[in-house]
């Protein structure tokens, strides 16, 4: 059966920059450096308000620039997305991706999340950084479908960061960087390595052994998740 691709609708509403942010567990990855001042403890119980009054006068201000990113981005993901569903789907053996409808929301925060159930998630808002957008939109669709290729061939319990066992999360971050840093994912990423986090740099420099054998993603799954 022919596989059916995601289309994304790509827009921007500052409703969802403001709850995006509430997903932010390191609040000061996320914060821009001119509010860097609001992680004081002085700022606790205020820091939200004036936070939704940042992005109510940022989406104001900057409007049209916001609108001609979000259609610069899309075209640009028009551009590659050809080339991304194919190599996804040699990756993952021609399985089909997660129905649902996929939505990717400009925000002006650092650090873009995703719901992985709502398929949503965030990218930069900020018109020099298109390239950018492109690792974060190629990131988030990885997971979307690696989480739904482990929850069904593997019945696998997902995790997130947050929880208290999160290997599966583990797995699923050091499984995108393995795939960003191959050739192959440069347009994408333009050749900027991408580096895996220091809670889960034990299980992917396990991981990276195995992979870089065949790049096959079960054998991966069997020697790490599924060790008997």
């Amino acid at each position: 059966m022919k596989n059916i691709y995601p289309t994304i609708v790509f827009s921007a509403k500052k409703k969802y920059d403001k709850e995006f942010f509430k997903h932010f567990s390191k609040p000061d990855w996320a914060i821009r450096p001119e509010l860097q001042f609001l992680l004081h403890k002085d700022f606790r119980n205020t820091r939200e308000k004036f936070l939704f009054a940042y992005v109510d006068n940022y989406f104001t201000i900057y409007e049209k620039r916001i609108a001609d990113n979000v259609k610069q981005v899309r075209l640009r993901w028009e551009s590659v997305s050809k080339y991304f569903y194919s190599e996804v789907a040699l990756m993952f053996k021609g399985f089909p991706w997660p129905k649902g409808n996929y939505r990717a929301y400009s925000s002006i925060w650092r650090m873009y999340p995703r719901d992985i159930r709502k398929k949503t998630f965030a990218f930069p808002a900020e018109d020099n950084r298109t390239d950018f957008a492109m690792k974060v939109i190629a990131h988030e669709m990885l997971h979307f479908i690696t989480y739904d290729y482990l929850e069904k061939k593997y019945k696998l319990r997902p995790s997130e960061v947050s929880s208290k066992e999160n290997i599966f999360w583990q797995f699923t971050e050091n499984l995108n960087v393995l795939i960003e840093n191959q050739r192959k994912w440069a347009r994408f990423t333009k050749n900027r390595r991408s580096k895996s986090y220091p809670e889960c740099k034990k299980l992917y420099l396990a991981m990276e052994r195995i992979w870089d054998s065949n790049n096959d993603i079960d054998n991966l799954i069997l020697k790490t998740l599924i060790r008997k």
